[in-house]
C-alpha cells in the first residue's frame, strides 16, 4: 500500500516530504540503501552486499504496493531520498498477523534534524491503522541514538541476542530486541495518585502540578511538589518522574532544590524519602537519582536517601543536559521495598 503524502519541517527549517517510494524512485532507493549501509556499522548489510540495482528495488516496491498492510515511509528533500523506513509482516501465517517489523535508514548528514522521529511517528500511526498489534525491531547494542529514539516512542527492551552481528574487523555486537504495542495493548496513560499522604514529622510535600508523558522528547509522567514545613512555609521544590527510560539514566527519577535559608537540614533527602512512598504506589521497584560530580551537597543528599553509588557516567550528545554544557553525571540507585 501507499501512505498519504505529508509535508514535514526539519529542525533546520527545511521542508521535506514523506510518502511511499514508487517504482519511479527505484534506482534512487537502491542507491540510498547502499549509501547508508556504508556510513555506519549499524545497518544490517555492507554496501557490496546490495546487488540487483534498480530491478531489485522495483521488485521490492511492487511487492509492498500490492500488499494491504505493508508500506514504505520515504523522506524526500528537493526530490532526493534522504531517509527510508518500512513496516513489514513478520511472517505470513495467521498466527502472526498482529506482528510487524520496522526498519529505518537516514543519510548521516540529515541525522539530528528530527527526521527519524517524524518518520517513526508516521509509521506507527499507519501500522496501527492497518490493524497491526505490535511493532518489533532489532538494534545494535551500541546504537544509543536509535535506542533513545525508540524508547521515546514507547518501545520496550524485551531481550538481547548475544553476538548477533559479526563485523569485518572480527568484533561482535549484541542485538537489542524491542517491541512497541499498538491499539488496546499499548501502554495506557498514567493515572496520577492522591498525594495527601506525603508528609513526615518535619515536612510535607504539596502538589503544585502534574505533567503527562511526552514520548517525542522522552519525558516521563511527572509530579511537581513544593517542599513545605509543617506550618506551610515553602522551603524548596522536588519532583518525581514515574517509570524508567534512557533519559532517567542521566537525569534520574527525582529532582530537588532547597532555598538558601533552609539548607543544611537534609530537607531534600527527607523529601526523597517521601517521594519513594509515591514511587512504590506506582509499582516502581527502584529509582535513579543523578547529580553533577562537583555538587557535593547533592551527592550527600543521594547518600542520605540510601542511594548506592554506581559511578560517574558521560552524557550522550543527544541529551539536553549535554547541549546545555554538562558532560558527566553521578548515578545513584535506590532499591524500593514493596509495601
Amino acid at each position: 500500500m501507499k501512505i498519504k503524502e505529508t509535508e514535514i519541517i526539519l529542525a533546520d527549517g527545511q521542508k521535506a516530504l514523506l510518502r511511499s517510494a514508487s517504482r519511479e524512485d527505484a534506482e534512487a532507493l537502491f542507491l540510498h540503501r547502499k549509501a547508508t549501509s556504508g556510513e555506519t556499522h549499524f545497518m544490517g548489510r555492507y554496501p557490496e552486499e546490495f546487488q540487483g540495482g534498480q530491478a531489485w528495488a522495483e521488485e521490492k516496491i511492487a511487492a509492498v504496493e500490492a500488499d494491504e498492510k505493508e508500506f514504505f515511509v520515504t523522506a524526500f528533500l528537493n526530490g532526493d531520498i534522504i531517509g527510508d523506513a518500512g513496516i513489514f509482516k513478520i511472517k505470513d501465517g495467521m498466527k502472526y498477523q498482529h506482528r510487524c517489523g520496522f526498519g529505518i535508514s537516514i543519510l548521516q548528514e540529515y541525522s539530528g534534524l528530527g527526521l527519524g522521529s517524524q518518520m517513526l511517528k508516521a509509521a506507527l500511526a499507519q501500522a496501527e491503522e492497518n490493524g497491526f498489534g505490535q511493532v518489533e525491531l532489532g538494534v545494535f547494542c551500541d546504537n544509543l541514538r536509535a535506542i533513545h529514539l525508540y524508547e521515546k516512542f514507547g518501545f520496550q527492551k524485551m531481550g538481547v541476542c548475544p553476538n548477533a552481528y559479526r563485523l569485518k574487523d572480527g568484533t561482535y555486537r549484541d542485538e537489542i530486541q524491542m517491541v512497541r504495542m499498538l491499539g488496546k495493548a499499548a501502554p495506557q496513560e498514567l493515572e496520577f495518585c492522591s498525594t495527601d499522604f506525603l508528609e513526615s514529622d518535619e515536612i510535607k510535600l504539596v502538589l503544585e502540578r502534574t505533567a503527562g508523558e511526552d514520548k517525542e522528547k522522552g519525558y516521563l509522567p511527572c509530579y511537581y511538589f513544593a517542599i513545605c514545613s509543617k506550618n506551610g512555609q515553602k522551603m524548596g521544590t522536588c519532583d518525581l518522574r514515574v517509570g524508567h527510560n534512557e533519559n532517567t539514566l542521566y537525569g534520574g527519577n527525582i529532582g530537588y532544590a532547597i532555598e538558601e535559608p533552609y539548607r543544611g537540614h537534609y530537607y531534600a533527602g527527607k523529601a526523597c524519602l517521601l517521594l519513594f512512598r509515591l514511587a512504590k504506589k506506582h509499582q516502581m521497584e527502584y529509582v535513579t537519582i543523578t547529580c553533577s560530580p562537583e555538587n557535593t551537597a547533592s551527592r550527600k543528599t543521594c547518600e542520605y536517601a540510601g542511594g548506592v553509588f554506581q559511578g560517574i557516567f558521560p552524557l550522550p550528545e543527544w541529551n539536553e543536559m549535554y547541549q546545555m554544557g554538562s558532560r558527566e553525571k553521578c548515578r545513584y540507585h535506590v532499591a524500593l521495598k514493596t509495601p
